[in-house]
């Protein structure tokens, strides 16, 4: 209804949202006739991956049998028949580490990097996360995240234009899309704001948030490679680049919000 709570705590990971959330994303996969997923992967953001408790919460609520609603079989009186899905083996991995996966492999890095320092950062919606890795394998000590989203800026930049719009789900929606496309105004309360005037706003809160993810790395000089993702990429990649001045800074190709998943395929499928 435009009004509903999104949860972005590391509490969400064990509430009931997070458990239906996965169980609609199993409706709407392919899953064979049989219902049975081998292996699936699921990521979980690098600030909450030091909880080995609810890693292992995770996976004792996902590996086994669910029951989701078959999206095109109905009976007779139009109900929603159910199905049975059986999920065999769980991985449960570092978030970003689908992206370093998937946007190596796709700039021909992915042999060289074992053997390097990789930084790959993910913006999601409603966090920042930042991974350092000696090849594939985390270090935790250089490694974290922050509520420095998707989310968080849109809800800066609609509060500066009206506190009062700032609970709207759908203006915040309305900033997203006009900041992924370019467009130069959105409307709010059925008049038109120019967004140019708050873009040094967005780029002072990119740039606060960033300020973290640069203490927690450290030194830069020995980081080889730089991967940047996310539904979010867009509104960081310029201060990116001005915070890392002598490195390349590699972008995922198409739809950076599929980025993660993407690689947690090739995980699976490698794993399996």
């Amino acid at each position: 209804d435009g009004a509903g709570r999104q949860m972005l705590e590391s509490t969400f990971f064990r509430s009931s949202q997070y458990l239906a959330l996965a169980r609609g994303a199993m409706a709407f996969m392919k899953v064979p006739d049989d219902g049975v997923i081998d292996a699936l992967v699921i990521g979980l953001p690098i600030n909450v991956f030091r909880d080995q408790a609810l890693i292992n919460h995770v996976e004792a609520k996902i590996q086994g049998l669910h029951l989701v609603p078959a999206l095109v079989d109905k009976d007779s009186e139009g109900r929603v028949i159910p199905r049975q899905i059986h999920i065999k083996k769980v991985h449960i991995i570092p978030q970003v580490l689908g992206s370093l996966v998937e946007i190596s492999r796709h700039t021909d890095l992915i042999q060289k990097i074992q053997g390097q320092q990789n930084l790959t950062i993910d913006v999601g919606y409603g966090t920042l996360l930042w991974l350092m890795s000696n090849g594939f394998a985390q270090m935790p000590a250089r490694s974290n995240g922050n509520m420095g989203g998707v989310s968080s800026l849109l809800q800066k930049v609609v509060r500066s234009i009206d506190p009062n719009a700032v609970t709207s789900i759908n203006v915040l929606e309305r900033l997203d899309k006009a900041l992924l496309t370019n467009s130069p105004s959105i409307l709010v309360y059925s008049q038109e704001v120019q967004l140019a005037k708050y873009r040094g706003l967005l780029a002072s809160a990119v740039r606060e948030n960033l300020t973290e993810m640069i203490r927690s790395i450290g030194n830069t000089a020995d980081v080889d490679n730089i991967f940047l993702t996310g539904g979010g990429a867009h509104l960081y990649l310029e201060e990116i680049s001005a915070a890392f001045p002598k490195h390349k800074i590699h972008v995922s190709s198409g739809d950076t919000r599929y980025t993660n998943v993407r690689g947690f395929q090739y995980i699976a499928e490698t794993e399996y």
